[in-house]
């Protein structure tokens, strides 16, 4: 969601569009059950701590209470922007009907990968769909390069989104030195990064692979690019 754009400047209207889509139906329908909600924004195998507690179950009730109490009893337009691919598409026609039910009205639009990346760069959207791969397998990689005010825009914090608060804990864990502590840290960036909902909080996706029994030592890795097969053989 773009919270340099109104009404999603509203941290109230972004809590009630989490609580307007009903995410479990869209794993088990959509993806098959090949995802895990989300509760955040650190994947379950990186995460060193409990995810923080769930803030925002399907309730369209409430979400439509949200939405009067940040003055759009009647809901609101908005577009949500997407690449070119057909699982997205799927998605996001969930999204759209959920939203629906709440007074939102929700238009899709569709871009080739050039012009989607510079418009969400830019800030152009209301709102848009894209996935995050890590680059190393820490918690660090989920949180600053996507929710720091110092990476707003191409940098990763695609949202927008500023917090002093949250960019002194993570200025606070890149200097911390013990591990425990520097997991303490991120923890509680991220606690209140869930809390204030810059993202429609969707899902972890799940992975399936399948190994001959010969293979010895194979593990599906934290991160896409994480396997160096050193430890493989027959």
């Amino acid at each position: 969601l773009n919270t340099r754009k109104a009404p999603f400047t509203d941290a109230r209207v972004r809590r009630a569009l989490n609580m307007a889509v009903d995410v479990e139906k869209i794993i088990a329908h959509v993806l098959f059950g090949a995802g895990e909600r989300s509760r955040g924004v650190v994947p379950p195998g990186l995460r060193r701590s409990p995810p923080p507690r769930n803030l925002y179950p399907y309730d369209p009730g409430r979400a439509r209470e949200l939405l009067a109490e940040a003055g759009f009893p009647n809901g609101f337009s908005m577009e949500i922007w997407q690449r070119e691919n057909p699982e997205a598409g799927l998605v996001l026609e969930s999204v759209q009907g959920y939203l629906a039910r709440v007074g939102v009205t929700v238009k899709l639009v569709t871009r080739e990968w050039g012009a989607f990346k510079e418009a969400i760069d830019l800030g152009t959207p209301d709102a848009f769909y894209l996935d995050w791969l890590a680059d190393y397998p820490d918690e660090e990689n989920f949180l600053v390069p996507l929710f720091h005010s110092s990476n707003i825009g191409g940098a990763g914090n695609r949202a927008g989104y500023r917090d002093a608060a949250v960019d002194s804990l993570l200025d606070a864990a890149s200097k911390c030195m013990d591990d425990t502590a520097r997991s303490e840290l991120y923890r509680a960036a991220e606690g209140i990064v869930y809390g204030d909902a810059p993202w429609i909080f969707l899902w972890f996706p799940q992975r399936y692979e399948v190994v001959s029994p010969r293979l010895k030592g194979y593990r599906i890795p934290l991160i896409l690019n994480g396997q160096r097969f050193l430890d493989v053989g027959i």
